[in-house]
C-alpha cells in the first residue's frame, strides 16, 4: 500500500518539475494493473485513485492521462471493482473520466477519450453502477455522451469514441431505474434517431448500437407507448427493416426487429404499432424473402402484434402474409417453423378467421405434415404448436364437421393421443385432446364423432380416460373426460354410451374420487340422464348404486343453497342428474323408494336455480299422486310451480339469460334447462287433478299452445329447444294439453261435458292459430310420424282434437235442443191463445229453424262418431294396462328383495291408478255417447221433425208427383229363412245366397211389426225382380230397431253371434249378388249399376226400376189366396191429401188414436184385383227412390169411406171392426203426419250415421212443395203439424 502511496505522490506532487517522472509512474501503474491481484488492491486505494483522477482533470490530452485511463480500464475489468471505482472518494474517478469525455474531439484527446469511455462502459456493465453513472452530478456524464454522439461520424477522430459512447448508453439503459429517465433525458432520443438516419459507412456500427440502446429503453412497461408517440422514432426503425437484405445491414435490421419486439410486447401498443405506416409491409417482405435471415427476428414481432385480436382479420387479409407463414411452416425447421406456427395459431384465434383459415390452400395439410413428423426434441414444440393451430380453427360451429370429414385428420389426432404418455409427448397429447374437445362441442358433430371409425375413436378416448393415474396423462385424462362430456350431451349417443358397462362403471368409480375427474364424471352422467326415457334402466342398474352416489353428493352439500358452490360444481350436476332421471316414468318408483323427495324437500322452498331443479324433480315424481307426501310438498309450495312456469315462459321467449339489469330471471333464465324439462313438468302436473286449475289460471294452456304453434309453423325456438325441429317438446306440449282437457273432479268444469271446448275458448291464445287446426297439422307432420320415440303423440293429438270437436258438438246439440223445446212451448202457447200466424211468418220461422236443426243434427252425428272412436281407443289402452298389471303382479310374487318389492308395488299402484283414470274417462265417454243417442231420438221427437222439414225443402222438384195416386201393395217387406229352417251364424251366407225356400214377412207401417207372412220359392229370382222394394224393408227394419220403434220382435230368431246389422248387411249383399247368375255379362253389370244407383234422383232409370219392382210385388199379391190373406191381416188408410199407409188390423185403433188431432178420411182397403196391370199403369213409376238406398211405393186409388160425409159412402162397405172386436169411434179421426214423420226422421238419421248418402233429404223437396200446396187450400181446423221425413209415403228412409 505504501508503494501505491508513492505513486500517488509522484502523480500529484506539483514540485516535480519534470513530467517524465509522472509519465513513468503512470506507465508503471498501467503495467502493474494487468495483474488481477493488483487490480483489487488498486481499486481499494483511495489516494491512488484520487491521484489518477487529478491527472485526468489536469492533463486530459496527454500520454500520462491515457496511461492512467488504461490503468483504470484494467482495474474495471473485475466485476467486484466497478462499484468501488464508482463510489470511492465521492466519485472522483467518474469525475475525471467525465472530464476526459467532455474534452474537444480532436486528435490530442482521441485516445484518452476512447479509453475513458471504455472504462465507463466496463463500469456500466455492473447493475449497481448503471443508475449511479446516469445520475452522476445530475446527468453530467449523460450530457457529455449526448454531445459526443451529436458530433456525428464525419469527424474521423470521433468515430470510435462515438461507438463507445453509444455502447455506454446501451449499458446504462439496461436497468429498470434508468430506462424511462434515460428516454426522457433531454436530447437523448433525438441524438439516437439522428444516428439511425445517417448513411455513411462509418455509421453502420453506430446504427446497430443505437438500436440496442432503443431496445433496452423499450424493455419497459411505460416507455414503449412514449416511443410510439415520438415523431420519427418508429418510422426510422421501420425504414431500417425495410432496407434490402444484405450482409452489411443484417445486424441493424435484426436489432430494429428487437426494438419493435419490445414495443409490441406491451398490449396497448400492438394495434398502434400495426397501424404504423409501413410496419406490417416491412415485416411481411422479410417473411416473403427466402434468403432473408432476419425472419427469425421479424416473426416474434408479428407474434406479439398478432396477440391483438383487433388486427387478426386485417393480417389474414394481407395477400402474402398467410401463404408466407404456411410456406415457412412446411419448409423451415427450428425457431422459424415454431414462430410461424405460433403466428398462425394467434391469427386463427378470431371468429372471422377460423373458417377462412380452414379453407386456405394447404393449411390443414401443412399442419398435419408437421404433426406427423417423427417426434424428437427438435420437432416437439412445432408439433404442439401445429395442434394448437388446429385447436383454434376447430373452435367454431362450422369447422368441426369439416375437420372430421378431412381425410386423415382424425387418424392424425388420435395417433397422437393414443400413444403411451411420456414427458416428450405430454403437451402434444393434451393439445390433440383439446382439438377433440372442440370438435365435440357443436351439437351436429357429437354423434359423428362418437361413431367415427366404428367407435374406435371413442374407445381410444376411453383408454386415455382410464389412465388417470399416470403422471404424464392426468391432464390428458381430464381433457378426454371433457370430450366425452360434450359427446354425452347428445341424445343419440346416450343409449350406446350407457350400454357400455365398462364406461359407466368407470364413471361411477370416478364419482368416488375428487377434483376434476369427479366433477366431469358427474357431469357426463347427468347429461346421459337427460335421455332418461331410454337410459334410466341402465343407470339405475349400474354397479355401485349410482342413485345413492348422486344423492350423497347432494346431501353432503347441505340444505342451504346459498352455501353451495356456484356454477359447474359437483352438487349442481348431481342435482341435475336426479332431475333428468326423474323425467322417465321408469325411474319414478325407484326414486320414490329411495326417498329422493325427502332429499329435495328442504330445497324446494328456497329461491335459486338449484331450488328450481329440486321443484322440477318433485314435479316429475308426483306422477298423478293426489294423496301422498309429494303432492303435499308441491301444493304447500306453489311458488316452486310458479318458477317452473316462469322457466317455460322465459325459454319460449328466449330471455332471462342471467344478465338482466332488472334483477329478474337471474337464477332460472333461458339456457338453464332445455325446453322439454319444464314442458315435461307441465305434463306430469296436468295429470293431477289438484294442479289442473292452478296451471290453467297461470296461463300454462296458452304457453303449451304457443309451443305447438312454434313447432307446426316452424317459428321461434333457440339453442335449448323449441321451433320446428324440437319434436320432443312439441309432443310433451300436446300430451299436456290433452291432460288439461280433462277437467278436475272438483274444478270449474267438473261436470261439463263440453269442458275441452270451454277450456280452449277460455285459456288458449286467441291471437294464434286455433288449437284444432294446429293439432290437425301436427298429426300430419312427417317429423312426428317418423320419430322413433315421439310418434305416439299423434294419438294424443288425435284424441285431443276429437275431444274438442266432441265438446263443440255436444254444446251445439244442447243449445239446439233447448231452442227446439222453447220453440215448441211457444207454439203450444200460441195455439192455446188462438193466435193464427200468417203463412209468410210461418215460412220464415221454418227456414230459420231448419238451419238450426240441420247444424244440430250434423253435430250430433259427428259427436257420436268421435265418441265411439275414442271409446275404442280407451278400450285398447285399457287392455294394455290390464296386461301390464298382470305382469307386475307376477313380478311381485317372484321378487324377494324388499326394496325391489317396494318398487314393483309402486309400479303396480301407479298402473292401477292409471287404469282407474282410464276406466273413469271411458265411463264418462260412454255416458256422453248414450246422451248423444238419446238426443238423436228424443230431441227429434220433441221438435216434431223440423230438421227433416229443412232437408225436404232442398229436395228436387222432379219427385213432386210421386206421392199422389194409389198405393198398390204394402211398402215394407223383408225375407227370412223358410219355415222349419234354423238360421245359424255359419248358415247366414248360405241362406242369403243359396236357399231355395224362404218366408216373406210384410210389416205394419205404424210400428213395423210383422202383419202377415208368405212362403216363396226360388228366392234369388224373386229378389232380383223385387230388389228395390226389399231394400226399403231391410232399411226400415234396421232403423226401427235402432230407434226402438219396433212394435214386436223379429219374426224369426237371429243365431248367436249375429246381430241385426249383420243380417241387414247380408240382406243388402244378397240383393246385389242376385244379379250375378245372369249369363249376359254386360246386362249383369248394367243391372247391378241400375240397382245400386237407386239413390240418384237425377237418374230416371233408377225411378223406373223402383216402380217396376213394386209392379212385380203387386203381381205377387194379386194371387187370390195371397190377396185374401193380406186383406184379412192389414188395412190401408188414406187421408184426403192422398197419403196412404198399410196398417195391421191389430194396430188400426192405435193408429187412429195417434192421429186423432187432424181431420182425415178413413180409407178401407178393398181386395187387390187379380189382373195384371196394363202397360199404361206402369208407365208412371210406382215407387220413389230415396237417398238411403230405399224406395217409396206410389199410391193406388182406393174406395173412400167418410164417417162425416154419408153421401160419399155410396157403394162403399162400412168400416170393419177392429181386431179386438171393439167399435171404432166416429169422431173426426185425424190422419196426422207426426208419427210417420218421426219414423222417417229417425230412419233418415240412422241412415246418415251408417254412412249412407245424404241425398235422401234432398230427394224430399218436391214432397214438401206438394204438401204445402195442399196446406194452402181451405180445410177444417186441425192441429198444426210438422213436416217430417215420411210424407205420405209411409216409412222408409
Amino acid at each position: 500500500m505504501g508503494r501505491f502511496a508513492a505513486f500517488a505522490t509522484k502523480l500529484t506532487n506539483s514540485a516535480t518539475q519534470k513530467d517524465g517522472i509522472k509519465a513513468i509512474s503512470a506507465d508503471t501503474l498501467f503495467r502493474m494493473s494487468r495483474d488481477n491481484g493488483v487490480k483489487t488492491l488498486m481499486s481499494q486505494n483511495g489516494s491512488l485513485l484520487t491521484a489518477i483522477s487529478s491527472v485526468l482533470l489536469s492533463v486530459p490530452g496527454t500520454p500520462i492521462a491515457n496511461n492512467c485511463c488504461l490503468c483504470l480500464q484494467n482495474v474495471s475489468f473485475p466485476a467486484e471493482t466497478r462499484e468501488t471505482l464508482l463510489n470511492i472518494n465521492a466519485g472522483k474517478v467518474v469525475e475525471g473520466l467525465t472530464h476526459v469525455v467532455s474534452c474537444p474531439a480532436d486528435e490530442a484527446h482521441q485516445k484518452t477519450r476512447e479509453t475513458a469511455l471504455a472504462v465507463l462502459s466496463n463500469m456500466a456493465i455492473t447493475s449497481t453502477c448503471k443508475a449511479g453513472l446516469f445520475e452522476f452530478q445530475s446527468g453530467r456524464l449523460m450530457k457529455a455522451l449526448i454531445g459526443l454522439i451529436n458530433i456525428g461520424d464525419k469527424n474521423a477522430c470521433n468515430v470510435l469514441a462515438r461507438e463507445k459512447a453509444l455502447t455506454l448508453c446501451k449499458n446504462i439503459a439496461n436497468h429498470a431505474r434508468t430506462k424511462q429517465p434515460m428516454f426522457d433525458f433531454a436530447g437523448m432520443v433525438d441524438a439516437l434517431v439522428s444516428v439511425l438516419t445517417q448513411t455513411l459507412s462509418a455509421s453502420k456500427t453506430h446504427k446497430e448500437v443505437a438500436l440496442q440502446v432503443f431496445q433496452n429503453i423499450a424493455n419497459n412497461d411505460s416507455t414503449p407507448d412514449k416511443m410510439l408517440n415520438t415523431t420519427g422514432l418508429v418510422s426510422s426503425i421501420v425504414r431500417v427493416i425495410a432496407q434490402k437484405a444484405n450482409d452489411s445491414n443484417a445486424t441493424a435490421r435484426t436489432n430494429a426487429c428487437l426494438v419493435l419486439q419490445n414495443i409490441s410486447f406491451i398490449e396497448s401498443c400492438r394495434q398502434k404499432l400495426y397501424e404504423y405506416p409501413g410496419f406490417f409491409e416491412a415485416l411481411v417482405s422479410v417473411l416473403s424473402n427466402p434468403e432473408d435471415t432476419v425472419k427469425k427476428n421479424a416473426l416474434p414481432v408479428l407474434l406479439n402484434t398478432s396477440m391483438a385480436t383487433t388486427v387478426r382479420v386485417s393480417m389474414f387479409k394481407h395477400g402474402a402474409f398467410i401463404p408466407s407463414l404456411v410456406k415457412l411452416a412446411s419448409s423451415e425447421t427450428g425457431i422459424v417453423r415454431e414462430k410461424s406456427l405460433s403466428v398462425l395459431r394467434n391469427v386463427a384465434n378470431h371468429e372471422d378467421t377460423k373458417s377462412p383459415m380452414f379453407e386456405h390452400p394447404e393449411m390443414i395439410d401443412t399442419l398435419m405434415g408437421v404433426i406427423n413428423t417423427p417426434l424428437d426434441d427438435a420437432t416437439k414444440l412445432a408439433r404442439e404448436t401445429a395442434l394448437a393451430v388446429i385447436q383454434n380453427i376447430s373452435n367454431n360451429d362450422v369447422n368441426p364437421s369439416k375437420l372430421i370429414a378431412k381425410e386423415g385428420l382424425m387418424n392424425t389426432l388420435y395417433d397422437v393421443f393414443r400413444q403411451s404418455a411420456n414427458a416428450q409427448n405430454k403437451v402434444a397429447r393434451e393439445n390433440s385432446l383439446l382439438v377433440c374437445q372442440n370438435l365435440s362441442f357443436p351439437n351436429t358433430t357429437r354423434a359423428p364423432l362418437f361413431q367415427f371409425d366404428n367407435g374406435r375413436f371413442f374407445d381410444a378416448i376411453l383408454d386415455v380416460m382410464y389412465d388417470e393415474q399416470n403422471e404424464h396423462n392426468k391432464v390428458a385424462s381430464e381433457k378426454a373426460l371433457a370430450t366425452i362430456a360434450n359427446m354425452s350431451n347428445k341424445k343419440e349417443n346416450n343409449l350406446p354410451m350407457v350400454q357400455n358397462s365398462r364406461f359407466i362403471n368407470k364413471l361411477v368409480e370416478l364419482c368416488g374420487t375428487t377434483g376434476e375427474p369427479k366433477r366431469q364424471s358427474i357431469n357426463i352422467l347427468a347429461k346421459i340422464a337427460a335421455g332418461a326415457l331410454f337410459t334410466a334402466p341402465y343407470l339405475l342398474r349400474a354397479k355401485g348404486d349410482l342413485l345413492s352416489v348422486m344423492m350423497a353428493v347432494v346431501k353432503d352439500a347441505g340444505t342451504d343453497l346459498k352455501k353451495w358452490k356456484k356454477g359447474n360444481s359437483n352438487e349442481f350436476w348431481a342435482l341435475t342428474f336426479l332431475m333428468n332421471l326423474a323425467q322417465a316414468e321408469f325411474s319414478v318408483p325407484y326414486m320414490r323408494v329411495a326417498n329422493v323427495t325427502k332429499l329435495m324437500a328442504p330445497l324446494v322452498s328456497q329461491t335459486s336455480k338449484e331450488s328450481l331443479q329440486a321443484s322440477a324433480t318433485v314435479a316429475y315424481l308426483v306422477d298423478g299422486d293426489e294423496d301422498g307426501e309429494i303432492y303435499d310438498l308441491l301444493s304447500s309450495n306453489l311458488s316452486s310451480i310458479d318458477r317452473i312456469i316462469d322457466l317455460l315462459e322465459n325459454t319460449l321467449n328466449c330471455k332471462g339469460d342471467g344478465k338482466g339489469v332488472d334483477g329478474k330471471n337471474l337464477d332460472y333464465g333461458y339456457g338453464v334447462f332445455p325446453l322439454h324439462s319444464p314442458l315435461r313438468a307441465m305434463k306430469v302436473l296436468a295429470k293431477t287433478d289438484g294442479f289442473k286449475s292452478y296451471l290453467l289460471e297461470k296461463g300454462v294452456y296458452a304457453k303449451l299452445h304457443r309451443c305447438v304453434r312454434d313447432f307446426v309453423e316452424n317459428t321461434g325456438g333457440g339453442y335449448v329447444g323449441g321451433g320446428g325441429d324440437d319434436v320432443e317438446s312439441a309432443s310433451l306440449a300436446v300430451d299436456a294439453l290433452l291432460e288439461l282437457s280433462y277437467p278436475s273432479k272438483t274444478g270449474e268444469h267438473a261436470n261439463d261435458k263440453a269442458a275441452a271446448l270451454h277450456i280452449v275458448e277460455k285459456f288458449a291464445d286467441q291471437n294464434m292459430t286455433s288449437v284444432p287446426s294446429l293439432l290437425e297439422q301436427y298429426e300430419m307432420n312427417y317429423k312426428v310420424k317418423t320419430s322413433e320415440f315421439f310418434s305416439a303423440s299423434v294419438l294424443s293429438a288425435n284424441s285431443l282434437s276429437n275431444r274438442i270437436n266432441l265438446s263443440s258438438a255436444t254444446k251445439t246439440t244442447e243449445m239446439a235442443s233447448k231452442m227446439w223445446k222453447m220453440a215448441t212451448m211457444k207454439k203450444q202457447a200460441s195455439l192455446k191463445e188462438g193466435v193464427d200466424r200468417s203463412r209468410s211468418a210461418n215460412i220464415e220461422e221454418r227456414r230459420a229453424e231448419e238451419l238450426q236443426n240441420e247444424e244440430a243434427r250434423l253435430n250430433i252425428e259427428e259427436a257420436t262418431k268421435l265418441m265411439e272412436k275414442q271409446q275404442k281407443q280407451f278400450q285398447v289402452e285399457q287392455q294394455k294396462r290390464e296386461a301390464d298389471l298382470v305382469i307386475l303382479k307376477q313380478a311381485l310374487t317372484r321378487e324377494k328383495d324388499s326394496n325391489q318389492r317396494k318398487i314393483i308395488e309402486m309400479q303396480k299402484v301407479s298402473a292401477e291408478k292409471e287404469n282407474a283414470k282410464n276406466v273413469f274417462r271411458a265411463d264418462d265417454l260412454a255416458q256422453q255417447i248414450a246422451k248423444q243417442k238419446e238426443l238423436l231420438l228424443l230431441d227429434f221427437r220433441a221438435n216434431d221433425g223440423k230438421e227433416v222439414k229443412g232437408t225436404i225443402k232442398q229436395a228436387m222438384s222432379s219427385l213432386d208427383n210421386f206421392f199422389t195416386g194409389e198405393s198398390p201393395v204394402p211398402r215394407y217387406i223383408i225375407m227370412g229363412p223358410g219355415s222349419g229352417t234354423t238360421l245359424t251364424k255359419d248358415g247366414l251366407t248360405t241362406f242369403m245366397k243359396e236357399e231355395e225356400i224362404a218366408t216373406l214377412h210384410v210389416l205394419c207401417s205404424f210400428d213395423l211389426s210383422t202383419a202377415v207372412s208368405f212362403e216363396i220359392t226360388e228366392p234369388l229370382n224373386w229378389v232380383r225382380d223385387c230388389a228395390p222394394a226389399l231394400k226399403v224393408g231391410l232399411a226400415a227394419l234396421k232403423f226401427a230397431f235402432g230407434a226402438k220403434l219396433m212394435g214386436g220382435g223379429l219374426p224369426f230368431a237371429l243365431p248367436d253371434g249375429v246381430d241385426l246389422e249383420m243380417f241387414v248387411e247380408a240382406g243388402f249383399g244378397q240383393i246385389d249378388s242376385s244379379f250375378l247368375p245372369n249369363t249376359d255379362e254386360s246386362k249383369v253389370l248394367k243391372d247391378i249399376e241400375s240397382s245400386t244407383q237407386l239413390l240418384n234422383f237425377s237418374n230416371n232409370k233408377g225411378i223406373e226400376i223402383t216402380g217396376a219392382a213394386y209392379v212385380k210385388l203387386k203381381e205377387f199379391f194379386s194371387d187370390p189366396e195371397k190377396a185374401r190373406k193380406l186383406t184379412r191381416s192389414m188395412d190401408k188408410v188414406r187421408n184426403k191429401h192422398g197419403k196412404e199407409e198399410w196398417v195391421s188390423v191389430q194396430n188400426l185403433n192405435a193408429y187412429c188414436e195417434a192421429n186423432s188431432n187432424e181431420e182425415v178420411e178413413i180409407v178401407v182397403a178393398s181386395p187387390i184385383k187379380q189382373t195384371r196391370p196394363s202397360a199404361s199403369s206402369v208407365s208412371m213409376p210406382t215407387a220413389v227412390p230415396m237417398a238411403s238406398g230405399l224406395s217409396l211405393p206410389l199410391p193406388e186409388p182406393e174406395i173412400n169411406y167418410s164417417p162425416t160425409n154419408p153421401a160419399s159412402n155410396q157403394n162403399v162397405s162400412p168400416p170393419r171392426q177392429s181386431f179386438d172386436g171393439g167399435a171404432r169411434t166416429d169422431q173426426g179421426l185425424t190422419h196426422t203426419r207426426e208419427i210417420l214423420e218421426l219414423k222417417m226422421e229417425v230412419m233418415s238419421l240412422k241412415a246418415e250415421m251408417s254412412g249412407m248418402r245424404r241425398e235422401f233429404a234432398q230427394g224430399m223437396a218436391a214432397i214438401l212443395t206438394k204438401l204445402e200446396a195442399a196446406d194452402s187450400k181451405p180445410k177444417a181446423k186441425r192441429k198444426k203439424s210438422f213436416f217430417g221425413m215420411g210424407g205420405g209415403g209411409g216409412g222408409g228412409g
